[in-house]
């Protein structure tokens, strides 16, 4: 696929639906109903651009069997003709204010020429923002500490993806913020610090 005809995030336009995007997928994760915890509601990723920059994109059920295989998380991929709509979210995850959705006319092909200056693209907050609350509350942001301290994992919900962490972190300058994960990224942690016992200081990366 040639490249000259690759479209940036930057550049989407509502107004146009026949174009291609050449983005890694950072993220990925399945959306859980509220209701009953065994029915997935979408595929939720964040996609990233070569220009780093990042927008969220969600598959619903109609279109999982034609999707599910063709995304998987740290792949880069050329994505056609998906829908663009308006992020309503209430946490956002970038600067863009719109979304991508794959659909019965969008096409996923494997790229394998990927080039960015970075995987993630972190931009880390500080301690001091968080503590005072000057942070946006409804906007993603990337935090990075030692942990000093972990709670017992509640487990209490028959939805694993409300199961929570609560532990504590602290920066260089000694300052400590209350994090709590949920459902696999605590369970994740979990596994990390049962299979190293041996080390001495545990860094997150959120």
């Amino acid at each position: 696929m040639a490249d000259r005809n690759i479209t940036l995030i930057k550049d989407l336009d509502n107004m146009k639906d026949d174009y291609t995007l050449k983005v890694s997928i950072i993220r990925l994760w399945r959306s859980i109903s509220d209701v009953n915890p065994t029915i997935v509601k979408s595929i939720e990723m964040i996609l990233m651009d070569e220009m780093c920059t990042k927008i969220r994109a969600s598959v619903y059920p109609r279109d999982f069997q034609r999707f599910e295989s063709k995304l998987k998380e740290d792949q880069a991929v050329y994505i056609r003709s998906p829908t663009i709509a308006p992020n309503r979210y209430n946490f956002k995850i970038s600067d863009v204010t719109s979304k991508l959705n794959l659909h019965g006319r969008t096409t996923v092909n494997e790229c394998l020429h990927f080039q960015s200056k970075t995987t993630y693209v972190f931009s880390c907050v500080s301690f001091e923002r968080i503590i005072s609350a000057t942070t946006t509350s409804n906007d993603s942001i990337d935090v990075i500490g030692e942990v000093v301290s972990l709670a017992k994992l509640d487990s209490r919900d028959l939805n694993k993806s409300r199961h929570r962490l609560p532990l504590q972190i602290r920066n260089l300058e000694g300052l400590q913020v209350n994090v709590t994960l949920f459902g696999d990224i605590a369970y994740q942690l979990i596994s990390y610090l049962e299979a190293h016992k041996q080390v001495g200081r545990v860094v997150v990366l959120l």
